[in-house]
C-alpha cells in the first residue's frame, strides 16, 4: 500500500510536501518514507496496494510484463516526479515491471521513489 499525505500553502498555490509511505504486504510496517516538495510538477504511483488480484493463494500485479505474458513481479510501487504528467506516467509503469536497477540506470532527469515487494530492500529515492 501506498500513502500519501500533501498540504498546500493557504495561498493555494500548487507548492505542496508530500509525504510517501510504502507499506510491504501482509507486514503492515512502514519501512521508509520518502518527502517532496512540488512546484508545478505531478507525481504519478504506479503500485499493487490497490490493483491486485489473487490467485492460487498468490497476490498478482495488476501490471503486465509483456516480456513473459505474466503480472509483474519484484515491484511493490514506484512514483515518479516530472514537471510534465505525460511524461511522469509514461516512465512509471516501465519502472515498475523493468525494476529497481534498470530504474537506476535508464531515469532521465527525474525524481523515482521506489519500493520494492520484499522488506529486506527498503524504499528509497533513487539517484
Amino acid at each position: 500500500m501506498l500513502r500519501m499525505e500533501a498540504s498546500a500553502d493557504a495561498m493555494g498555490s500548487s507548492f505542496n510536501l508530500l509525504k510517501i509511505d510504502g507499506l510491504y504486504p501482509d507486514s503492515g510496517h512502514l519501512p521508509q518514507s520518502g518527502e517532496a516538495i512540488l512546484r508545478d510538477q505531478s507525481l504519478p504511483t504506479s503500485g499493487t496496494s490497490e490493483n491486485f488480484f489473487t490467485a492460487e493463494g498468490k497476490t498478482w500485479s495488476h501490471l503486465m510484463d509483456p516480456r513473459r505474458g505474466f503480472p509483474s513481479q519484484g515491484t511493490l510501487s514506484v512514483s515518479v516526479i516530472s514537471p510534465r504528467t505525460l511524461d511522469s506516467e509514461a516512465w512509471a509503469k516501465p519502472y515498475f515491471i523493468n525494476g529497481r536497477q534498470w530504474t537506476a540506470a535508464h531515469k532521465p532527469h527525474q525524481r523515482v521513489f521506489y519500493c520494492d515487494d520484499k522488506a529486506e530492500q527498503r524504499c528509497a529515492w533513487l539517484q
